[in-house]
């Protein structure tokens, strides 16, 4: 009797998320856009999926004469150093939605960058304790380990990386679109929910900080970043994150703004319950909805941007291609081939354009139900 009772909340729990999961499919298919957008993603999806395991010849291998047509041999002819160009799209796929690539480091990079991650979630949780009569000793601890840390780092990086320790190469699940959107949906987040719910001089200071970056054009900010850090995969994450994080904040800070006035919020104030929990228990399930929305639409964005850098030579380094490089590998011979250009930009534009009306299509019933 007691197992029943005992496991019936959690079956309650899995029932009512599965029930919602259902709706939300439900409202998807309700919407003919919502559907045509879901269709064109899952299309290159299936794509990229396909090309792992299989693709007509080596994409990076150049067994073709450069610059070949349309042939029964090239579907999409070849680009100028004779590497199929149908093969080339389909893995380009990859990259974009279904695999990141972390490049091998040194020993120091890992013991570093966990170092910096502890430094930051020291400080992070230093701030509230502060104003906190009986937690502002722990506070000040936590804050002085934190920014102690910074040095620490230094000095492992130099230490360590004199050692020849290098750890192999692996692959992390998801594209670098998603990644990018990921971290700019976390770190916005964070950022935007504490600047509202907090106000004064936190929503000062915060929000200053991302207004200023938001004033900066973003193709300044991407090249900033990837000249003073180089090329890569998580380069480029971490670029995507940082310049997307301001608009992800502003949104977070709005819903935080509304949703701190609420009873619950004050129910939970009058429980004593922490900065966090009130944070992320509290407003931040009641904000999730439009945060997703805008962050589907980001996902285009994030492949825009990735094709503008490619195109400009400073994208995703070999060997998986990279739509835009590939634009700007086949625009000398746009009069001889076409569709060596016209193969990559349709990819790009029907993936961002198929995003689009999944976002516009979804958000559209989700408005009208709520009415």
């Amino acid at each position: 009797m007691a197992a029943t009772q005992a496991s019936s909340p959690v079956q309650s729990r899995g029932a009512k998320l599965l029930s919602s999961i259902q709706s939300y499919i439900a409202l998807i298919f309700t919407s003919r856009i919502a559907t045509i957008g879901l269709a064109i993603v899952l299309f290159w999806v299936v794509v990229g999926l396909i090309s792992l395991v299989w693709t007509p010849v080596d994409p990076n291998a150049s067994d073709f004469r450069p610059n070949q047509p349309m042939s029964a041999e090239n579907w999409l002819g070849t680009d100028r150093l004779g590497r199929d160009n149908l093969s080339r799209v389909m893995a380009g796929t990859q990259v974009i939605l279904l695999k990141t690539r972390v490049p091998a480091l040194p020993l120091s990079g890992y013991f570093t960058g966990l170092a910096g991650l502890i430094g930051i979630v020291l400080i992070i949780r230093a701030i509230p304790m502060l104003e906190e009569p009986n937690q502002r000793l722990k506070g000040w601890g936590n804050l002085i380990v934190g920014i102690a840390l910074i040095p620490v780092v230094i000095f492992l990086n130099g230490l360590l990386g004199l050692q020849a320790i290098v750890l192999p190469n692996f692959v992390l699940p998801l594209g670098v679109a998603l990644w990018g959107v990921i971290g700019s949906l976390s770190l916005g987040t964070v950022l935007g929910l504490l600047a509202g719910y907090k106000g004064g001089w936190y929503d000062q200071i915060i929000m200053q900080i991302l207004d200023a970056l938001i004033a900066f054009p973003r193709i300044v900010l991407y090249l900033v970043v990837i000249t003073a850090l180089g090329q890569g995969d998580l380069i480029m994450i971490f670029a995507i994150a940082v310049t997307g994080a301001p608009g992800v904040a502003r949104l977070a800070r709005s819903q935080a703004l509304d949703i701190k006035t609420r009873d619950y919020i004050r129910a939970a104030e009058t429980r004593g319950e922490s900065i966090w929990f009130i944070m992320f228990r509290e407003i931040w399930p009641n904000a999730i909805g439009p945060l997703l929305v805008d962050s589907m639409l980001r996902v285009g964005y994030a492949i825009f941007t990735i094709g503008t850098l490619g195109f400009l030579g400073r994208g995703l380094p070999p060997p998986e291609p990279d739509w835009g490089n590939m634009i700007n590998v086949a625009r000398p011979s746009f009069g001889t081939v076409p569709v060596s250009v016209l193969a990559p930009a349709v990819a790009i534009g029907s993936l961002v354009v198929g995003l689009n009306l999944f976002v516009d299509g979804l958000n559209e019933e989700i408005t009208r139900y709520q009415k």
